[in-house]
């Protein structure tokens, strides 16, 4: 996708892609060079377990919605980077229906926020 002063990259599915379809050296060279690049490189899954940990590392804005798998929450624990391993799975462990959490890894921002659909949530 091309957006005004770059290319964004958005992998859906990375589970499906890294695992089933083997591409998880192109997931990982693409989200390695990406920035230097100036190509900002999104994914999305219903299962981090399975993600590559090199898109954690990457990572700067994380968007969670609720799990109680705990596979997952083990995998989210440590993906928080200055806020508190706790805090993390706590909030993600309550999120109520459309709700999210945002987090931003390098300041520590964290925000509540839910998804409007038609004017209805």
């Amino acid at each position: 996708m091309y957006r005004s002063g770059g290319w964004t990259i958005y992998f859906d599915e990375l589970n499906y892609l890294t695992q089933f379809l083997r591409l998880s050296p192109l997931v990982e060279l693409l989200w390695r060079q990406g920035r230097s690049l100036g190509v900002s490189v999104v994914g999305g899954t219903q299962r981090p377990f399975h993600v590559p940990l090199l898109a954690y590392d990457q990572a700067t804005h994380l968007f969670f919605w609720q799990d109680s798998d705990v596979v997952n929450l083990k995998r989210l624990a440590g993906m928080g980077g200055a806020v508190p391993t706790k805090t993390v799975l706590s909030a993600v462990a309550s999120l109520e229906g459309h709700s999210c959490l945002y987090l931003n890894t390098r300041t520590g921002r964290v925000a509540l926020t839910r998804v409007e659909v038609g004017g209805r949530s």
